[in-house]
């Protein structure tokens, strides 16, 4: 049961964190700014699940285009939690010295 509610939390945010990337870039593409206010950021957010939520309804290619944005969310979940374990791991030691 436990991994059940693990996989489904990560398919949310997956989700929600690979349509907040699509719209961002979206946004910058079309002239926004580099590092924009929190009111932006949200708006776009919005914009973005609402806008991949539609998508879904297109027959075969709404659902290969939401996976693969479930896809891209957790590959940027999974390379922030590597990047920070890589940061802190201690330096190996060379046995052979």
């Amino acid at each position: 049961m436990r991994n059940r509610v693990v996989a489904v939390g990560a398919w949310i945010l997956g989700y929600i964190l690979g349509a907040y990337v699509l719209a961002m870039r979206a946004l910058q593409g079309l002239g926004g700014a580099e590092d924009p206010e929190i009111w932006m950021r949200l708006l776009a957010l919005v914009i973005g699940v609402m806008a991949m939520a539609i998508l879904n309804f297109i027959p075969f290619l709404g659902w290969m285009v939401n996976f693969a944005l479930v896809l891209l969310g957790i590959g940027g979940m999974t390379t922030v939690i590597f990047e920070r374990l890589i940061k802190n791991a201690s330096p190996a030691t060379d046995g052979d010295k």
